[in-house]
């Protein structure tokens, strides 16, 4: 990209409206779920049993991150993989009794994050396709 093109696409975004959410602080349907796991082999099964069970539409494996945290009274420093589930609401419950029926976690690390909007396209993808389980 020369550096005429650079410039027109930086003035084109910043004349671009900003596009605001539908409905500001209402989240939609679609949580993002975090799940971690100390086994890499484990996260892409998990990943794999997630959406096969028709539970979310996608699931991301982040490889290798690292997690500080208590646990037994001691700061743990462990190496894990990341799952991002792109979900349902109305699949919450399954999920959780998914992942505590097959997790190797005494406390797997669960936690639903609000995603107040995203691109049409894609939450319409994912409705449709968690409409079809």
């Amino acid at each position: 990209m020369s550096e005429d093109d650079a410039a027109r696409a930086r003035t084109d975004r910043q004349h671009q409206p900003e596009r605001k959410p539908e409905n500001p602080g209402v989240m939609t349907r679609q949580p993002a779920v975090a799940l971690t796991t100390t086994e890499p082999q484990l996260a892409a099964q998990l990943a794999r049993s997630i959406v096969h069970a028709g539970l979310a539409a996608c699931v991301q494996v982040v490889p290798q991150i690292r997690s500080f945290y208590i646990w037994d009274g001691a700061v743990q420093d462990d190496g894990e993989a990341l799952l991002l589930i792109k979900t349902d609401l109305g699949l919450s419950q399954r999920l959780i009794d998914h992942i505590n029926a097959v997790h190797s976690y005494e406390v797997p690390e669960l936690l639903f994050l609000k995603v107040d909007d995203g691109l049409p396209s894609y939450l319409d993808w994912m409705a449709d396709v968690l409409s079809l389980r």
